[in-house]
């Protein structure tokens, strides 16, 4: 949990996305900066796109 309260936050976790295969994490996507009211909220490697991404590397 960070504290966000300078951007209107509150408490929260941190910005991540995780791929998750059988109860297993198989790959996390944490943005950095990780700290107490940092002063942006970053969203650079924990969207969408890049999951796709990656996922696209797993084809069989």
């Amino acid at each position: 949990m960070v504290k966000k309260d300078n951007l209107g936050f509150g408490k929260r976790s941190w910005r991540y996305s995780i791929y998750v295969e059988d109860g297993v994490i198989k790959k996390a996507f944490i943005e950095p900066g990780f700290s107490d009211d940092c002063p942006d909220d970053p969203f650079e490697v924990s969207d969408i796109n890049t999951m796709l991404e990656y996922l696209k590397t797993l084809k069989d």
